[in-house]
């Protein structure tokens, strides 16, 4: 028989295994448990406003298995007509991060780019900028590497 303190310490040792492997994927989740979409900004406001905008957790589409907020009715209309024209590439994840690395890394949806009607999401401003360094080359790398994680 196993005594309780050998099982806390078994399971805390499982517990604790575990936790980075969901600190590098971590995933903000809306109020019904779904995962949400870049942090909750509204993916049309980037387009239409120029600018990084928070949407409201009571406009929301779910779409490719995450909740997508908005900003306003329009905005989410919009994103339902034309969700591939609005959807950030690479589901939101770090642009650089898919195109040097090859894996998903979390995006700050504060550092952002449109480039030719896509919108691009980068980690921090280091790798906006090494982006910004060879748009063209890194496009067609995080393209390819993000073909083959789906």
């Amino acid at each position: 028989m196993i005594s309780v303190n050998k099982s806390v310490f078994i399971i805390s040792i499982l517990f604790f295994s575990l936790i980075p492997v969901f600190n590098i994927y971590a995933v903000d989740l809306d109020r019904d448990g779904t995962p949400l979409a870049i942090q909750g900004y509204d993916p049309v406001a980037y387009h239409t406003e120029n600018h990084a905008t928070k949407g409201y957790p009571n406009l929301y589409v779910k779409q490719a298995d995450v909740n997508w907020h908005f900003c306003n009715s329009d905005y989410k209309e919009l994103f339902i007509k034309e969700k591939d024209k609005y959807m950030p590439a690479y589901a939101g994840y770090c642009a650089y991060t898919m195109s040097t690395k090859g894996y998903k890394k979390n995006s700050d949806p504060e550092i952002w780019e449109i480039v030719d009607g896509r919108l691009f999401l980068f980690a921090n401003d280091d790798k906006k900028e090494k982006w910004d360094e060879d748009v063209v080359k890194n496009v067609e790398k995080a393209d390819m590497n993000w073909e083959k994680l789906e």
